[in-house]
């Protein structure tokens, strides 16, 4: 029983982990995108 109380705090942490990079991940997409439309793109 203590082992599923510590669980869904575990979980929880793990998807708040999880938002924060996709956030930053998406913060960077952005970024790349519009640093693409204002200049040439480096390829």
């Amino acid at each position: 029983m203590k082992a599923n109380k510590i669980e869904p705090n575990k979980v929880e942490s793990e998807n708040i982990y999880f938002i924060m990079i996709i956030s930053e991940k998406i913060g960077f997409f952005l970024k790349t995108l519009s640093k693409k439309n204002g200049t040439i793109k480096p390829m």
